[in-house]
């Protein structure tokens, strides 16, 4: 249905704008609205040619971010709107950001877990601004010993445990 809308991956007017950043989450979202944006949690993607992802290689090339491209989307859900029948439901997005210092599980566990009323789509957001709570708190989940851990891995660490089945049950 994308390509009969569009005709390619990148929508003709947005194809100055994504360079090589941010193409993934822009399109996510635009089919996130109409509830055609299904996630599979088993499935991982490891980028071991592009950026830097923390794992101390330098980029090969410069990153190149797509400016405004959350905007695009609510420009850009329009021309879906016309192709879907009138009554398909659309669902209000939510997206639910939880700064955190002390990264207490036990609160990141309750707010990961609350249920999500039907017809809505939520995005827990968490932002970590202490990288030595995250470290240990990823030390305590993997019972590793945290010296020698990256940010990145810690941050792939907690995301894994958050979004597990015996974290969501409470």
């Amino acid at each position: 249905t994308h390509y009969i809308l569009y005709g390619r991956l990148i929508p003709e007017q947005r194809r100055t704008n994504f360079i090589n950043q941010d193409l993934d989450p822009y399109l996510n979202r635009l089919y996130t609205k109409f509830m055609a944006a299904p996630c599979i949690p088993e499935a991982k993607l490891i980028n071991i040619a592009g950026g830097n992802i923390g794992n101390g290689h330098e980029t090969r090339y410069e990153r190149v971010v797509a400016q405004g491209w959350k905007d695009f989307v609510n420009e850009d859900i329009k021309s879906i709107r016309k192709y879907i029948p009138n009554d398909r439901a659309e669902a209000i997005l939510l997206d639910v950001v939880v700064p955190s210092y002390r990264v207490r599980l036990d609160y990141l566990e309750s707010i990961c877990s609350l249920e999500v009323p039907a017809g809505f789509q939520t995005l827990f957001i968490i932002i970590i601004d202490n990288p030595d709570a995250l470290l240990f708190r990823a030390a305590t989940i993997s019972k590793q010993y945290h010296d020698g851990m990256s940010i990145n891995d810690a941050e792939q660490i907690l995301e894994e445990y958050l979004s597990s089945p015996s974290c969501n049950t409470v």
